[in-house]
């Protein structure tokens, strides 16, 4: 699964529940519709589709970079935990090494049990997963419809996650 069109389809569509492709696709343009004049409103007609892209799109971004920073400095926090709990003799490898295969099973079962129900939300093309091909049937008509919005949320999230 491609982390990007699956996080684009989770983000903008989220709201929407499991239905057929097309009255998935109505009800998301018409969740976008709402934000859009609820922006307007907020900001007497000052901020758009640009506007409200650009601010989720760094939102996710900045987020997204975060996330990304707490994994990586717990996997390194990990491994040297590990080693210095072998190195003092605590724990031995093949123990360290089983429990690191207990942790990675019971990981897997957690996210496929949360990720199910977003598979089934999200397969567009009913193959079982959710991969570029279903956010191409899901965003086509709501990106011909709304361009600003996800350009603008592509680019905020480039920003994001570079500032993050």
């Amino acid at each position: 699964m491609s982390a990007l069109p699956a996080l684009l389809v989770l983000v903008i569509g989220g709201g929407v529940a499991h239905a057929q492709p097309q009255q998935q696709t109505d009800a998301l343009e018409a969740q976008i519709e709402k934000w859009v004049a609820r922006a307007r409103e907020l900001t007497d007609g000052r901020v758009g589709e640009l506007g409200i892209g650009a601010g989720a799109g760094i939102m996710c971004g900045f987020v997204g970079k975060k996330v990304q920073g707490v994994v990586v400095n717990m996997a390194i926090l990990g491994a040297v935990a590990g080693a210095g709990a072998c190195y003092f003799g605590w724990t031995t490898p093949e123990q360290l090494k089983e429990k690191a295969i207990q942790v990675e099973t019971w990981a897997e079962e957690q996210v496929r049990k949360r990720t199910s129900s977003w598979v089934k939300r999200f397969d567009q093309d009913l193959d079982g997963d959710v991969d570029w091909e279903d956010s191409k049937i899901h965003m086509s008509s709501v990106v011909k419809r709304h361009g600003a919005l996800a350009a603008s949320f592509a680019g905020g999230a480039l920003v994001g996650y570079r500032i993050g």
